[in-house]
């Protein structure tokens, strides 16, 4: 089973102390878009006193599949028809359909709506 998860789970890892992958890395592949790691990096600068944001990223990513930023992900990404739908979502969201996910995991109600809205499973 391939698992997309985005990075509004993996931040509530983090900041809230919410653990949900432990459980997932031994039951699935696990897959994020490389964006994940910048998305991290920016918002613990802004919400915790931790300094080594480069470290607890390659820490927290170590057991996914990072997908590259290609031309295909951001085309895909411009021509979603969801009216709705911040940027770096899209990328997410484009990547998800791109490795044809078996499910998407996000604590991002937008994004659970956009993923419900292109028939992508969502938990």
């Amino acid at each position: 089973m391939l698992i997309y998860v985005d990075s509004s789970l993996l931040l509530d890892d983090i900041i809230d102390d919410r653990p949900l992958l432990p459980k997932l890395v031994q039951r699935a592949e696990l897959a994020t878009s490389q964006i994940t790691s910048l998305e991290i990096a920016r918002t613990l600068r802004r919400e915790t006193k931790e300094s080594d944001f480069t470290s607890i990223s390659s820490q927290l990513l170590s057991s996914f599949d990072l997908l590259s930023l290609t031309p295909v992900v951001l085309e895909t990404a411009a021509a979603l028809p969801v009216r709705f739908l911040r940027t770096l979502d899209a990328i997410h969201l484009a990547s998800a359909l791109l490795v044809q996910t078996d499910v998407v995991l996000t604590r991002d109600h937008q994004m659970q709506r956009a993923c419900e809205e292109l028939g992508l499973a969502v938990a």
